[in-house]
């Protein structure tokens, strides 16, 4: 699925909602635009998105107050894992320069039984 900027975004956002948030969603982190995506995806049942019944809407805290829920599709969950591996691996490829000199990145590709390829630029 080819997806903006702000679609892989707001995925990563659901993905973390729906993981570590008991897959409730705070949607004053979401704008219109967000909105109409998620209810979009839903549709299309990429993801099932909805709002809670007001017995279980939260009090508001210093985290938003929890809203909508989410579910993940197997599909939304893999896509939102390969975006998370690209953003790793863009995040440590300055640590992976960082490393070189220290021959650290071989004790790495022990660890990962060989299988880990060493950043090139």
């Amino acid at each position: 699925m080819k997806m903006t900027r702000d679609e892989e975004s707001l995925l990563l956002f659901l993905e973390t909602r729906a993981v570590d948030h008991d897959g409730k969603v705070s949607t004053e982190h979401m704008n219109a635009s967000d909105m109409e995506v998620a209810k979009r995806w839903n549709v299309d049942h990429f993801i099932c998105f909805g709002r809670l019944p007001s017995e279980l809407v939260t009090a508001k805290t210093n985290r938003g107050r929890n809203t909508h829920w989410v579910i993940l599709s197997p599909g939304a969950f893999g896509h939102a894992s390969q975006l998370r591996a690209e953003r790793a691996d863009r995040g440590t490829a300055r640590l992976r320069t960082e490393l070189e000199p220290y021959k650290l990145l071989s004790v790495v590709a022990s660890v990962f039984d060989g299988v880990f390829v060493p950043f090139e630029e």
